[in-house]
């Protein structure tokens, strides 16, 4: 199966940031995963990089001996680089395999700047170093595209610190940033290295790590103040107890693909009353990644046909002999039937009136789309000219970004935007890669929280099940 990138993000200063979105469902997507789980993102999904932020810029707020710098953004900013570039590099120091090697590119995916980082830790092994500063480069960018600027904001939603002064809120950033320095027994000397840009031994370091490694189990008042966090918000609780009461069933291949579990939670969800919106908000979203997956799996039988076709270009009349072409057009009419209902349904909730006033859009695309009926001609031309009105409203350096594909009189062909890339001969919409929905990075939350859900909740309570 041929995986469509698609980094998915609320975070406009994700990295790399945007998305391929070659048909226009973006916007509808970024609504409907921040109504789901609001404040969240799909990239921020190692929870203890938020305590390693707020630690960072709790001691910029702290003096170290002798030193006299004003308690501003910027020594906040140095002090939280400074101390993720030491706890990446503790994180390194630390790691054992389950066969007891150290190679740090077999470490676990999920610390920024993994590449330069282990090069760093294999050159202070090379120098024989027993000890080493924070001054080593870490990300091109490590404001942007390290804790700060993929952290930075969930931090914000989250309660934990205003993102632009970088000063962290008294009873819950402070507090978790206190929790995790006395928890993880963070070392004087690293505290000290950090606010007074110093140096601090590797063996200090790899005990650290030891016990603050982004894998690590939280200690219990840094999962308290998580948990506060997380739960702060009224939707993000009420999704939160219905992902912790569901968790992610394990198959004989894979975890629960996303989807196949928020229909589960969307049945569950229809069972309580607290959460008959959360149903219909995932009612929504099973349509919308329906209708996605038809629409763009047309549209990569075109850009596979181009890409096979001899000369680089395809009679628009030869598609109407792809076998997969005419199972879309008929497909299509309760496609849009669904998707309708499910919209209908969330203009009555509060909920979900912000979300459906994003979606009318993508509604009368699939609309056009489902007129076309078993004329494959009309699907093709629809699908392109959505395709290419999506495109010129994107730029990339000031310039209006290509379509992929073009009429060019003789037939369709690709343009240079797409020339050359190998297309998969897919042929289902199962074949299409959804979007993500943010559970993932909930799930991380909820466990590195020690939130069990309202099933702990209510067999705590008399008569509680």
């Amino acid at each position: 199966m041929m995986l469509i990138p698609f980094l998915t993000a609320y975070d406009p200063n994700d990295a790399p940031g945007g998305s391929v979105d070659p048909l226009g469902f973006g916007q509808g997507y970024d609504a409907l995963a921040e109504a789901l789980l609001p404040g969240t993102t799909n990239v921020a999904n190692r929870p203890r990089y938020l305590s390693v932020l707020c630690l960072g810029a709790l001691l910029g707020e702290e003096v170290a001996p002798g030193d006299r710098v004003a308690r501003t953004r910027g020594r906040r900013l140095d002090c939280i680089l400074r101390l993720e570039r030491f706890w990446a590099l503790a994180n390194i120091l630390s790691w054992r395999d389950d066969a007891g090697t150290e190679e740090w590119w077999r470490y676990p995916s999920g610390i920024r700047g993994l590449t330069y980082v282990g090069r760093h830790a294999e050159h202070l092994e090379v120098q024989g170093a027993d000890r080493c500063s924070a001054r080593f480069p870490m990300l091109s960018r490590q404001a942007r595209y390290g804790a700060v600027g993929i952290y930075g904001a969930v931090a914000e939603r989250l309660g934990l610190w205003d993102r632009k002064s970088l000063a962290l809120k008294p009873d819950s950033g402070r507090a978790l940033a206190e929790r995790f320095r006395a928890e993880t027994k963070a070392p004087k000397a690293l505290l000290d290295a950090v606010r007074g840009d110093g140096d601090v031994s590797l063996k200090t370091l790899r005990r650290w790590g030891d016990r603050a490694h982004v894998t690590a189990e939280t200690r219990p008042g840094e999962a308290r103040y998580l948990r506060e966090a997380f739960l702060r918000d009224g939707t993000r609780a009420r999704v939160a107890e219905l992902l912790a009461d569901h968790p992610p069933r394990d198959t004989e291949s894979a975890e629960e693909p996303e989807l196949d579990r928020l229909e589960r939670l969307g049945q569950a969800a229809r069972e309580r009353d607290h959460a008959r919106d959360i149903a219909a908000l995932i009612e929504m979203i099973l349509a919308f990644e329906d209708t996605y997956r038809w629409c763009l799996l047309g549209f990569e039988r075109v850009l596979f046909a181009c890409s096979q076709a001899p000369g680089g270009a395809v009679a628009l009349g030869a598609l109407a002999q792809d076998p997969v072409l005419p199972q879309i057009g008929a497909a299509m009419s309760e496609v849009r039937r669904r998707f309708e209902r499910a919209l209908d349904a969330l203009h009555e909730l509060e909920l979900g009136r912000a979300v459906a006033s994003r979606l009318p859009d993508v509604l009368t695309f699939v609309q056009r789309v489902s007129t076309c009926g078993s004329d494959v001609a009309a699907l093709v031309r629809t699908l392109l000219t959505r395709h290419t009105d999506v495109q010129r409203g994107k730029f990339d350096h000031g310039q209006r970004k290509m379509p992929w594909v073009e009429d060019r009189g003789g037939g369709l062909a690709l343009t240079q935007a797409r020339w050359g890339i190998d297309r998969a001969d897919l042929t289902r919409p199962d074949d299409i890669t959804p979007h993500a929905y943010r559970t993932r990075s909930a799930d991380a939350l909820i466990h590195a929280s020690h939130y069990h859900g309202g099933a702990a909740d209510r067999s705590a309570t008399p008569g509680g099940s």
